[in-house]
């Protein structure tokens, strides 16, 4: 999933995820765009959101990785291209089948998110070594 923060609410912008990072372009007909406002801070945003449902073998995934690590770098590349938006796209892996989304925000880390508490505690067992933030 791809969330994007366009200017404009009168235009749909595509970033360039799926034609970079996407191995099937054929998968691309089957995206779902989803519009909404969001609250952030004081201010309502503009969300463009969309979905592509696929395999992980479909994606370019050590690429993709490195690009949104580049997020804060603007001398490095690939970078997500943010053209016409506010913000650059925010990239969300979502497992289906074990409930869990992986979004790796930039460089300094990432969030995972588990609806399954076994896996959430096999996930801080893993980790244990690293720096975590729990959230409730």
């Amino acid at each position: 999933m791809v969330n994007s923060y366009p200017h404009e609410t009168n235009k749909v912008v595509y970033p360039n995820f799926f034609k970079r990072y996407v191995n099937e372009q054929k998968l691309k007909y089957s995206l779902h765009l989803h519009e909404f406002q969001w609250q952030f801070d004081e201010d309502n945003l503009f969300v463009q959101q969309m979905t592509l449902f696929c395999k992980v073998s479909n994606l370019k995934l050590e690429h993709l990785l490195k690009t949104l690590i580049h997020e804060d770098f603007h001398s490095l590349q690939p970078r997500l291209r943010k053209a016409h938006c506010l913000y650059a796209p925010d990239v969300f892996l979502i497992n289906v089948n074990t409930n869990c989304i992986f979004h790796l925000y930039d460089d300094r880390g990432c969030e995972i998110i588990s609806a399954d508490k076994e896996l959430h505690d096999k996930f801080l067992e893993t980790f244990s070594g690293w720096e975590l933030q729990e959230k409730s």
